[in-house]
This record gives C-alpha cells, structure tokens and sequence, in this order.
C-alpha cells in the first residue's frame, strides 16, 4: 500500500534582493546543536539579517515546522504555503507581525500564544522578525484532518469551510495563552526521545492535546481576538521584563505602574494569564537560576543567594526547600540539573 505524506507546510524565504548575500545548509553549526531536533528534516539559513533554523516532520495527516530564528537586523521573511491549509501556530520565543492576503491588518503573533489561521496558497504572505531571538512552532493539518475536529467548535467549520472551498482570503482564529500545561506539551514535543513510528505517534497525541486545550480555551471564553490583546500584553512585556531582571529588587506596586494598572488589576491578571502571582512568578525565576549555579558551578551558597535576587540567604534556603524538597547544599552534592521556565 502505498502511503503519501500531507504535502502542505509553511516555507520561510528571503526577499529576492538578499539571495545572492544567503548561504543555506542541511548542516547545523555546532552552536545551534542544542536545537537539534531528532528526525526532523533540517534547514539552516544565514545571511546579512543573521540566521534561522527550519526543521520538519510529516506524516499523512500533519505537519510540524519548528523554526528557530536569530536575527541581529529586523528582517522580512516572505512566508509561502504549497497548498491552502489549516495551521496552528505557537509562539514561544518573542513576538511577531506576520501579514496574511486578505488581512486588513498584521496580525500580532504575541509571546506564549497559539493561534489557528486558514492560509491560502500561492499568495503574498510576510513575516517581520525583530532584532533578537525567536521561536515558534507550526502544525499544518490535511483537510481530512481538519474535518475531524470541524464540528468541535463552530469557528473550526468556518476554517473548514474555507479550506474546503480554497478561499483565496485569510481567515484567523482567537488567540489563546500558552499556559505551563501547553508550554510542557509543546517542550516534550521538541525534545522527545522516540525514534520511527513510535515518535510520530507521540507527536501525534500531543497534536491532539493542544487542539482539545485550545477548544477548552474557546469554551471557556478564555480567547481573545486582535482587539483584546491590550492587557494581555503589557502582562507578557512585564513577564519578558522579569525574567531578564529577577536579580534586581523588584516588587509587585513597582511592576503594577509599569504595566499601568492598579496593584490588584494586575494580580488578576498577571495570574490569568501566567496562572500564578506575579510575586511567585519572581520567586521561581530566582529559584530556578539559583539551581543552575549550584548545579553548575562552586560558588558558595551565600553568594548565590544574592545574586539571583535574595537579600536573606535563610530566606532562599527555605524556598529552595519548599519548591525542590531539599536544601541548596543537598540539590548541589546530587548533582541535580535544574529544569527551566
């Protein structure tokens, strides 16, 4: 019996009057290795702009593109699709612009966000990437596929609709939030271990996780549209803003201004969307990079303290407890490898 891959997937390109200053590659520098992904066919792009990372797998039903993007100068990617299809796209790293045919408007690929879109074939579509670091993940589904799950919400037999009918217009779903289960679902997904068939059958079912959490999303009313992003994304900014400056004093008032909401506007929120206080979203950034150094590193435990934003070593040594089940000086003689958010 003969077997035929689903054909759609999302291609990335350079515009035309940078291909002559691009190098592509099957191989991958040794200093992208950590973002190999095992079985997955590789493209590696580099140019004036910097550099990008496809990598793909396929089977009758799907298609999953990760791409990995460092980019030193913002840069226009021209974004091409073999045949019209129905993608999910997850947004992991940084935040994007990406223009569809038949939308008035760029539509904003916002950090820890997934997303459906209809894309049509043969059309102009761009992709503006930042200066900065980028990951995102698309799943493309057959019309077979999709049909499957058009009955499970009524946007879906929208898309379906247009897909069937090979509309020549855009169509974009709700964005919903990447939560810690969808974030977990999407890093196993990168990082599972199985090979052949039994990998394609792991991706498979978490393919079918992430569309049931989407669905239970819209059900729930936890969506939004484009013009609902306004607090949702000052929440992102100010996580992004965290994560980069947990070492340094920061409180819960200060980083309320900064989003400009009163303090109990962005708790609510801030735990919307993040699913826990901001306080302890501080507490676990600490944490988590205090675990790196004492798995990585002798600096004593004091130190580490201090530098990872604990004015009371006492303080961090019962945190650390309490979020790992041991002390940091126990963590450190396991040598345990500390996991990351």
């Amino acid at each position: 019996m003969l077997t035929i891959e689903f054909q759609g997937s999302i291609h990335f390109q350079v515009p035309v009057e940078m291909e002559m200053a691009v190098k592509t590659s099957s191989d991958l520098p040794p200093v992208h290795s950590p973002h190999r992904i095992s079985e997955a066919a590789l493209r590696y792009t580099e140019g004036p702009f910097g550099s990008f990372i496809s990598q793909e797998i396929r089977t009758t039903d799907w298609v999953i593109n990760w791409i990995h993007s460092f980019i030193n100068h913002p840069v226009t990617l021209e974004t091409t699709v073999s045949q019209p299809m129905v993608t999910l796209c997850s947004v992991l790293q940084g935040s994007h612009s990406w223009q569809l045919h038949g939308e008035h408007q760029h539509v904003n690929l916002q950090q820890h966000t997934s997303q459906f879109y209809y894309v049509p074939a043969d059309m102009p579509h761009e992709i503006l990437l930042k200066k900065g670091t980028h990951q995102l993940m698309f799943v493309s589904f057959s019309p077979d596929y999709v049909g499957v799950f058009s009955d499970l919400h009524p946007w879906f037999r929208d898309i379906n609709y247009k897909l069937l009918q090979q509309s020549g217009k855009a169509a974009v779903l709700p964005a919903c939030f990447l939560g810690k289960t969808e974030l977990d679902v999407l890093d196993s997904m990168q990082k599972s271990p199985q090979q052949g068939v039994k990998k394609k059958f792991f991706l498979h079912a978490r393919i079918v996780d992430m569309v049931v959490l989407y669905i239970s999303a819209l059900s729930k009313n936890q969506a939004y549209t484009s013009g609902e992003w306004s607090t949702e994304n000052r929440i992102i900014n100010i996580a992004e803003y965290i994560r980069q400056h947990f070492s340094s004093p920061l409180t819960v008032p200060q980083l309320s201004r900064d989003a400009g909401m009163s303090v109990s506007t962005f708790e609510r929120a801030f735990k919307r969307v993040f699913g826990e206080s901001p306080l302890n979203y501080i507490v676990e950034c600490r944490l988590q990079e205090g675990a790196q150094l004492l798995a990585g590193t002798t600096i004593p435990v004091k130190e580490i303290s201090n530098n990872v934003g604990f004015s009371n070593p006492n303080y961090f040594t019962t945190s650390f407890k309490k979020r790992f089940g041991i002390t940091p000086l126990d963590y450190r003689r396991n040598g345990h490898i500390a996991e990351k958010i």
